[in-house]
């Protein structure tokens, strides 16, 4: 069993941010990084999480773009 499915279950609240080329975490807005997206997002649906995806530390701006990244990428999810 994957480590995926394991804590599957307990996973309560997915976010949306990014990785800058160096690695560091929730300094960029999702889909201006180098996060691989695509399998962040079917890990989370392969280990069963139905909940919230939540974008957070934007600026006005930055919303739309971030939200048709994040849609995108789930509307591809079987």
């Amino acid at each position: 069993m994957t480590r995926c499915r394991l804590l599957g279950g307990d996973i309560a609240l997915a976010h949306a941010k990014d990785l800058d080329r160096d690695g560091d975490a929730g300094n960029l807005p999702a889909g201006h990084g180098v996060l691989d997206y695509d399998r962040y997002l079917r890990l989370l649906h392969d280990a069963g999480y139905t909940g919230a995806v939540v974008l957070h530390g934007l600026d006005e701006g930055q919303v739309a773009g971030c939200t048709a990244f994040l849609a995108e990428r789930l509307s591809a999810l079987p």
